[in-house]
């Protein structure tokens, strides 16, 4: 039997239930994955809202990304096989047992790895990695500044960032600034510092890229830290939200203060506002997923990036997970023990 958990309905606590269902052969390119571990993230508070761009539905189950192992395989799949350890991004489902998902989004693990660490290189570090390499396309010795930098992608940005020897400032609040330290950024507190000023008070007066998931008003405010030839890119509108809600009386003045960037501005100053959408770009382009994830695998390996794994928690009581995730109570991953 597939066991997965669904949610029965939008918002408010323990909205999430446990499934049990038959078990489905793969097929075609399909993998099944015995699912060891899946991560809690933001995306999966957003399509238990019920606000994820795309995904509707009744019994819908969250989780975009899974390590574990291969049970079966599909007649069309190669290159992968029974009892292999793999990663995989899935969007949605991952709060299961069992899944089967296109092989296309399937990447061999090397051996040994700890599944929660693997897991973690799927949304954070993948993300991360994207924004650096394929978006803002940063350059050796570079100066960033990373919002949300204690986070899941805030401290992957840190420590991927580090090993490209850039210059890095990261906004947090004041509890976590030794975390900050330790990954090699220059913590700002967002509660009392005014990180436009912090930024551009360096020599340079300013930073390379910005990355920013908030939204809204601090779109503008990203963009004034950026010097000549910088780039802000946005990645999420956390500031449309609540602890994972989608909060109405916040939601419309953040959409009311998005600035409206103007391509003549940005041509005459030299800078320039990029998107970021995880699941578009590496559903549409999986050669480009397979390379990046298997880069990123191989980083692992060799001990030179290390995720935090703050909590891990059984299937059973991800509402649990959401709860934390909600109030912001860690740093780092919060993985579910499937």
């Amino acid at each position: 039997m597939n066991k997965r958990m669904i949610v029965v309905k939008k918002g408010g606590k323990k909205v999430l239930r446990l499934l049990e269902e038959k078990l489905t052969a793969p097929v075609g390119g399909e993998v099944k994955i015995r699912v060891k571990v899946a991560g809690v993230s933001f995306a999966d508070l957003m399509v238990r809202e019920g606000l994820y761009p795309g995904i509707r539905g009744p019994q819908v189950t969250p989780g975009y990304e899974v390590a574990g192992i291969v049970e079966e395989v599909g007649a069309a799949v190669t290159g992968i096989r029974k009892g292999d350890a793999v990663v995989a991004l899935t969007q949605i489902g991952g709060y299961s047992t069992h899944l089967n998902v296109s092989q296309e989004r399937v990447v061999k693990q090397p051996p040994g790895l700890d599944q929660a660490d693997a897991v973690s290189m799927v949304l954070n570090y993948l993300t991360a990695y994207q924004l650096l390499h394929r978006v803002a396309r940063v350059i050796e010795g570079e100066k960033i500044l990373i919002h949300g930098a204690a986070g899941g992608v805030g401290s992957a940005l840190l420590q991927l960032g580090k090993l490209h020897n850039l210059e890095m400032w990261g906004t947090a609040s004041k509890g976590k600034h030794d975390l900050v330290r330790s990954l090699g950024g220059v913590p700002i507190d967002y509660n009392a510092e005014d990180f436009v000023n912090v930024v551009t008070a360096n020599e340079g007066g300013g930073v390379d890229a910005v990355f920013d998931p908030i939204g809204g008003s601090n779109w503008r405010r990203s963009y004034k830290a950026l010097r000549l030839g910088g780039k802000v890119v946005g990645y999420g509108f956390s500031e449309a939200t609540t602890s994972g809600h989608l909060a109405l009386l916040k939601a419309v003045p953040a959409l009311l203060a998005t600035p409206r960037f103007s391509f003549y501005n940005m041509y005459q100053e030299n800078k320039g506002m990029l998107g970021y959408f995880i699941w578009n770009l590496n559903n549409e382009r999986p050669s480009i997923y397979q390379e990046d994830m298997s880069k990123l695998l191989s980083l692992l390996e060799a001990g030179k990036i290390a995720p935090i794994v703050s909590e891990r928690i059984p299937l059973m009581d991800a509402n649990r997970a959401h709860q934390i995730l909600n109030e912001s109570r860690v740093a780092g991953k919060i993985v579910l023990e499937c």
